[in-house]
């Protein structure tokens, strides 16, 4: 008997059909009260076809995503047979509410996810938009850093947008944005060129710069190498564990950090990284730095008193976009080039994602290519991890924007419109919108 003649794929596809007609019927109504156990049974029966092994009502099954219980439908045990036609139709499961905000080179591409595909919205047209972030308890709020026109928020997933500290912020060429996790989104910092830090206690009504980072010893040496002059603040960490504990990464010259708010500062270490891009720290991984930089690949499990560098597998050491696993410190996505003109120049463009898991295998470093773009002619992607699915990462590109779903070993292009002006443009920032 063949497997789609089976009686055991065809109760599947049964209670498959039943459960996305009773899904779509409850979104259409606007009430969405189907239990957690019939959402799982229907991601996994949608993802995935199922092997010969029933198993009785109130079991535990396996996956690829662990063990869990179930006691409400029968329960199968699942293997990864991929099914294009399935996989389409789990894309608005999947990605259920999710709001992306990614800063093209002139231009902030905001998508959503629906019912009936994404939907695009384009904002900020020519104020190049160099850093975007999510307020992470508030879903709705979002800030934007723009090189040459200041800092900008919006209450309406980016859909918006209203220009903020325009006398109290001196510079307007912003390059970075953050806000706390860990407290009700009144604290926001920004980083600007010249090379300066400002900090807000009040979502952003008031500003006060924090110039004792100018101070540090280590800033008479700070150049960034297209504008040697002058430098910027790339990078700024919140930590996910301590209050008042953030990192700044200088682009060119030092990764600081102070352990008050900002109000004093700790300086480079010898051995640390010295063109960091991207900064990540993790929620279940204290004191550990994560660093995708111009000059490699670092760690530190110290709060960057010490670093590492574990580079097996690396054959691209120009690194830049950065993204962790929010369920497992040690899966990790990175995007790498030969050079900065390979990253960012689209006449040589030549860039990849490598991938790292501790845990699952050597630990070794791994070009991902399964359905990413070709490397050349691929500006450096920007990475992001979903807040609130595990093993779920995207990248932006000149080539479109691509999301995983498997802790990045697999990828797919978004199912939107491209515009040929995005294939020659450079994109610099990816937030994802968590859940408040």
């Amino acid at each position: 008997m063949s497997f789609k003649n089976s009686q055991y794929y065809k109760s599947v596809n049964k209670v498959r059909d039943f459960m996305f007609e009773d899904l779509e019927k409850t979104i259409d109504l606007g009430k969405l009260v189907l239990s957690l156990s019939c959402v799982v049974n229907l991601l996994f029966l949608l993802r995935t076809k199922v092997q010969f092994e029933k198993m009785s009502t109130g079991c535990s099954y396996s996956s690829t995503f662990g063990s869990s219980s179930i006691s409400d439908y029968v329960c199968w045990k699942f293997v990864s047979i991929s099914s294009p036609r399935l996989n389409r139709r789990l894309d608005y499961f999947l990605l259920l509410m999710t709001i992306l905000i990614a800063a093209m080179q002139d231009l902030l591409l905001s998508l959503e996810s629906s019912k009936t595909g994404w939907k695009i919205n384009e904002s900020m047209k020519g104020t190049h938009p160099k850093s975007v972030t999510f307020d992470a308890r508030n879903p709705n709020r979002a800030y934007c850093g723009t090189f040459g026109d200041g800092l900008w928020k919006s209450d309406d997933s980016g859909q918006t947008w209203d220009r903020i500290g325009r006398d109290a912020i001196s510079s307007n060429n912003l390059t970075s944005v953050s806000v706390s996790r860990q407290e009700l989104g009144k604290k926001v910092y920004v980083g600007t060129e010249p090379s300066a830090l400002y900090r807000s206690d009040d979502e952003g009504h008031s500003w006060q710069k924090m110039s004792t980072l100018n101070n540090l010893s280590s800033s008479k040496s700070w150049s960034f190498p297209p504008r040697p002059w002058t430098s910027h603040v790339r990078w700024i960490e919140l930590d996910a564990n301590i209050l008042d504990y953030l990192f700044v990464a200088i682009e060119a010259g030092a990764l600081v950090q102070s352990r008050d708010g900002g109000r004093t500062w700790t300086d480079r270490v010898e051995q640390g990284p010295y063109d960091t891009h991207t900064l990540a720290t993790h929620q279940k991984a204290p004191k550990r730095l994560y660093s995708s930089a111009g000059d490699g690949y670092f760690e530190s499990f110290d709060y960057g008193e010490s670093w590492k560098r574990p580079t097996a597998g690396l054959k691209h050491h120009y690194l830049y976009g950065l993204a962790i696993d929010p369920a497992d410190p040690d899966t990790i996505v990175i995007s790498a080039s030969q050079s900065a003109r390979e990253a960012h120049s689209i006449e040589a463009a030549n860039s990849l994602v490598y991938r790292r898991s501790v845990g699952n295998d050597d630990g070794d470093w791994k070009a991902i290519s399964s359905g990413l773009p070709e490397s050349r002619g691929t500006i450096i992607s920007i990475l992001a991890a979903s807040p609130k699915n595990k093993g779920e990462f995207y990248a932006v590109n000149n080539r479109g924007v691509y999301c995983s779903t498997d802790t990045g070993l697999v990828w797919r292009q978004l199912d939107i419109s491209w515009s040929k002006d995005y294939l020659i443009q450079h994109p610099w920032a990816l937030a994802i919108r968590g859940d408040g």
